[in-house]
Formats: structure tokens, sequence, C-alpha cells
């Protein structure tokens, strides 16, 4: 947890660095593609390389509770579904779906209210999971939960207003794109701690083999 969380601090620091430096405004082809490189809004890039392997430590760990709960409750699945969830999340991070819709939808604020319902929806069906959940388990997902929600939906609401105003190339909307990428890798990052807290209290121990 301690590796990641430097990781994401790393992560931050070089971006923000790089847009006071560049102010927004590219000053020659090196200055730009490194701009490029840690920009968080951007894609193809190391924030998007993180936030993707992120999302994939996720599916294992979540595909790894899935199995040994199969053996101890046949009918229990959402373990799963989280799983595949989690996975469709680290490609969608890679081929920008929602950015490729917003496009083909001139009021992108439309977009980001369908993903909010969908992640209510979403929210309402594994929710009860917090049910059989030890109760620090459960907050803790919540929280995680709360801060990717914060940044996915409010922030990325936030971040489609300032592009319609003043432009996607601005410095106002360069600090939103950056909180809202920092709060939903954050997010992944607790849940994924929250996880491994849940395998240390539930399995005692886990052991992996590759075959």
């Amino acid at each position: 947890m301690k590796i990641l969380l430097l990781c994401l601090t790393g992560l931050f620091l070089m971006n923000f660095i790089l847009i006071l430096v560049t102010g927004m405004r590219y000053r020659g082809p090196l200055l730009n593609r490194l701009f490029h490189k840690f920009y968080f809004d951007s894609k193809f890039n190391f924030p998007s390389f993180y936030n993707t392997l992120l999302l994939l430590m996720a599916t294992g760990i979540l595909y790894h509770i899935h199995l040994v709960y199969a053996r101890k409750y046949s009918t229990e699945f959402r373990w799963f579904w989280l799983s595949i969830l989690f996975m469709l999340m680290a490609i969608e991070e890679n081929l920008s779906v929602h950015s490729i819709l917003g496009s083909l939808q001139p009021d992108y604020k439309v977009w980001v209210i369908f993903i909010g319902i969908a992640l209510v929806l979403l929210a309402a069906y594994f929710g009860r999971l917090a049910y059989i959940l030890p109760r620090k388990i459960a907050i803790g997902f919540f929280v995680s939960g709360g801060v990717y929600i914060a940044g996915a939906i409010v922030l990325q609401f936030l971040g489609a207003h300032s592009v319609s105003i003043i432009g996607q190339w601005s410095f106002m909307h360069a600090r939103i794109a950056t909180l809202e990428e920092t709060l939903e890798m954050l997010g992944i990052i607790l849940f994924i701690g929250s996880l491994l807290e849940y395998i240390k209290l539930e399995f005692q121990s886990v052991n992996l083999t590759l075959e």
C-alpha cells in the first residue's frame, strides 16, 4: 500500500510541476512530449498505465476471493462479477470509450449523468456484500467507493462544464482533471487495501502458485 501511494504521489507531483512549468502552453517538442507523458488528462502515458495496473490488481484480488468463496458458497457470484467489472474498467481506461461516446454527444454532461446512474445501480447490487463483510472492511469499501465516485462523477461533471466554457487546454481544467484522476486512483488503492485486509482477516493466509 505504501508503494502504491508513493507511486501515485510521484505521478501527481510530476503532473503538477509540468502544468506549472508549461502554463498549459507548450514550449518546445521535448517539454511537450514530457508533458503528455505525465499529464493526468492524457491517455497512453504513465498515469494511464498506472491506473490500468491498479484496476488489474483489483481484478486479480477479487477473482481470488471469488475462487475461495466458490468452495464455500456455490451460489455467491458477486465477487466474480466485481472482478469482471474491474477488468472492463481497465479495458475502458485504455480505450477511453466514454471519451469517444462523449465526442458523439454534443453535451458531454449527458454521459457523465449516465455513468453516474450506472454506478448507483451497481452500488445497489454489490452493496449487499456489506452484510456479509466485517464492519471495518465494509466501511473501507464505502470510503474507497465514495472517493472514487467523487472523482469519476462529481469532478468529471465539473471538468465537462469547464471544457464547455473555457476549453480543454486551460489551467482551471488541468487542476480539475488532475484532482479527478487522483481521486479515482486513490479510491482504487484504498479499495485494494480493504481487499487485502479482508483476505488477511477472513482467510488468514494466501498461497499463490504459477502453473
